[in-house]
């Protein structure tokens, strides 16, 4: 949802979360930078505060682009070591010059945080993906399935240990010098196409034949009426496309440019993102 105080991550209460079994997709997806600053003895409230605040800048847009939401805009343009790709770049508005400042300061400003920072525990997802995979090859034995919760609580932790220091390293005033502001209000804001899979799993439980349809898109008029660059597709445009042929089994409204999958998460590729020593 933007609106202009800023985004605010699209999800459902905890409680439907809670019924349905998607609480882990609720935690993830309704992160917020703030969280990082939660404990602090004058912490904002954590509900209220946008995922990113209008106006923002390079650091704030990075912070946001760490987890939850945010990671799905990442993830359009490449990897945090040597994004954005100029490929994303150019599925751009041409006359948005905001939009292209805002991403590729973004991506610098991370590289200069991860610096400061380091690397997050990679000994530990090692640990948590050995555990993983020996569980997996069993035949639920106990005992590994035991071992493989223990490694996946010690990277969860890990892994928020670390999200938490590169927040107040992008955030915090003392972090760096001032940064330029590039955007100041939703005219200006950054609407990030979503990639095939991305698009699928956010709408698959309301949209059943996405697949099929983005398979079929060059002959039924989906790609004209919601293609964006080579790769990407105008989430919007693909719900108004779906709606108008009959495709939505839900009467929900169109979904925000930053609505994200409540569902079927597992088909994506969970914190892409990583950091090669």
């Amino acid at each position: 949802m933007i609106d202009e105080r800023g985004v605010q991550p699209a999800v459902m209460n905890y409680k439907d979360a809670e019924r349905l079994g998607l609480v882990p997709e609720y935690k993830l997806l309704s992160w917020k930078p703030v969280m990082a600053f939660q404990d602090d003895q004058n912490a904002p409230d954590c509900k209220d505060t946008p995922a990113l605040p209008f106006p923002f800048d390079a650091r704030d847009l990075a912070a946001f682009m760490l987890d939850g939401v945010g990671a799905f805009v990442a993830d359009y343009y490449g990897d945090w070591e040597d994004g954005p790709e100029t490929e994303s770049l150019n599925d751009i508005d041409p006359s948005n010059n905001y939009a292209r400042r805002a991403v590729t300061e973004a991506f610098t400003a991370y590289r200069m945080a991860i610096e400061k920072v380091g690397k997050y525990d990679m000994d530990a997802l090692a640990r948590r993906d050995a555990a993983h995979t020996a569980y997996w090859k069993s035949s639920n034995d106990k005992a590994l399935s035991k071992a493989f919760e223990d490694a996946q609580a010690e990277w969860d932790a890990a892994y928020q240990a670390w999200l938490t220091k590169m927040v107040r390293c992008l955030l915090e005033p003392q972090a760096a010098a001032p940064a330029t502001v590039v955007a100041e209000s939703a005219s200006k804001a950054v609407v990030v196409p979503f990639k095939k899979a991305a698009l699928i799993a956010a709408h698959v439980h309301e949209w059943p034949t996405i697949e099929r349809d983005i398979a079929d898109a060059n002959t039924n008029g989906l790609a004209a009426a919601a293609k964006a660059g080579a790769r990407g597709w105008k989430e919007d445009a693909a719900l108004v496309w779906a709606r108008a042929n009959g495709k939505l089994i839900s009467a929900a409204k169109p979904a925000n440019s930053l609505a994200q999958a409540m569902h079927n998460l597992g088909s994506l590729p969970h914190r892409k993102h990583t950091i090669q020593g």
